[in-house]
């Protein structure tokens, strides 16, 4: 097999004190099959034994172009390691692979490519991500990917515009996390990127930069794993970080009037289907961590926009479950009935919102319902919709 008849992709590892998940990640990428990958490992000043496992797995990589191991001399913070090292990647294409995930299949990387070269003006291809469970799984990460049993084929994909992919994120597509995507490097440098990333949302902030005016390959089997685990950054940043990657909703918005070809009204219900959808685990995680915190983050909300505050606080799902379980711990009779009435409202409001925003943007569903045929399969060749834990922060 010739290198030189496949475009170099590199793999890029930002890691954090992240040593015990790291071997396992390595291991996921040193048993790839395509024949022209570098590694990248980007260690933010970690002061675990980071270094040393990276050394006990480079003689695995002694295969590939090139294996690099950069450690900052201080922590330059998460989104500068992320955004630096994505600067160094020599490929034409990178996968941002988290040191706590690890690709599923031999064939990842090779079936990444192949989708991405396949159609001109694809700046981007993603694919479903399973959730590896830590400590609720019978099987390890190295077992999984000896295992070999997803092999995907060239030909387990499709193609579709990116104003399509960003009209139907957090619905038919999405959301979706840096380990089972990979982009075309030059084209994430020159966009806007970097410049809208400050703490959060670096994936999605990364797939709307890029895809807008360009192609997105879809891959229909899962390539990567998303391990969950009490330690991951998504559970412990600080509610400041939880506020920031709400404001980037606006900057897509913004940003997508100016791009996509759609009228305004049907961006305004991107914009409420958003609101709706993007902050499922932000208020999940709140919750779970303390009500003042979810009561501080819909304050600030309140003040930050109020449209915004009524659709979350009122239409997303999430909410509607909290007050839910909150009434029924201490409301009775006639006050519980009125809360579950309005709760009842609330959902049919959001439906009516889903149903617009379907109608509107997914093409393939609208040809169905004209067509009646409504025991088809609608979700053939769309993205599984994995749990919103896996999206927008670690």
């Amino acid at each position: 097999m010739r290198t030189e008849e496949y475009p170099l992709v590199s793999v890029l590892i930002p890691t954090y004190n992240r040593a015990i998940y790291l071997d396992e990640c390595l291991y996921s990428l040193a048993v790839q099959d395509y024949p022209n990958y570098e590694v990248l490992i980007r260690d933010n000043d970690s002061t675990d034994d980071t270094a040393a496992v990276v050394k006990k797995n480079e003689p695995q990589f002694a295969h590939i172009v090139e294996f690099r191991y950069k450690k900052n001399e201080t922590n330059v913070g998460f989104r500068d390691n992320f955004i630096h090292g994505v600067a160094e990647c020599k490929g034409k294409y990178t996968i941002i692979l988290m040191d706590d995930d690890f690709l599923c299949s031999p064939t990842a990387i090779s079936s990444f490519a192949k989708a991405l070269e396949a159609t001109a003006k694809t700046s981007l291809v993603v694919a479903p991500t399973e959730h590896y469970r830590q400590g609720r799984m019978d099987l390890s990460p190295k077992q999984i990917v000896d295992g070999g049993s997803r092999r995907t084929s060239c030909s387990q994909f499709s193609t579709i515009s990116g104003e399509e992919y960003f009209l139907n994120s957090w619905t038919k597509y999405g959301p979706l996390c840096f380990s089972s995507s990979m982009f075309n490097t030059q084209l994430a440098l020159q966009s806007p990127w970097a410049t809208w990333t400050r703490k959060a949302s670096l994936d999605i902030n990364l797939y709307h930069a890029i895809s807008l005016n360009q192609n997105v390959a879809i891959i229909k089997e899962p390539l990567a794993f998303y391990r969950v685990h009490g330690a991951q950054d998504f559970h412990t940043a600080p509610l400041e970080d939880k506020l920031d990657g709400h404001t980037r909703i606006d900057l897509w918005y913004a940003f997508a009037k100016q791009h996509a070809h759609s009228s305004r009204l049907s961006l305004f219900v991107w914009l409420l289907k958003t609101l709706m959808l993007r902050e499922e685990g932000v208020i999940r995680d709140l919750a779970d961590r303390d009500p003042w915190f979810l009561e501080q983050f819909l304050r600030w909300l309140k003040g930050y926009d109020y449209l915004h505050y009524l659709v979350l606080r009122y239409l997303s799902p999430q909410m509607r479950k909290y007050d839910y379980r909150e009434a029924a711990r201490t409301k009775r009779g006639l006050s519980r009935a009125r809360c579950e009435m309005s709760i009842w409202l609330r959902r049919r409001i959001a439906s009516l919102v889903l149903y617009l925003d379907r109608a509107m943007h997914d093409s393939q569903a609208s040809s169905l319902d004209n067509s009646c045929s409504h025991t088809q399969d609608r979700n053939a060749g769309q993205l599984a919709l994995p749990s919103q834990e896996g999206s927008s922060g670690r």
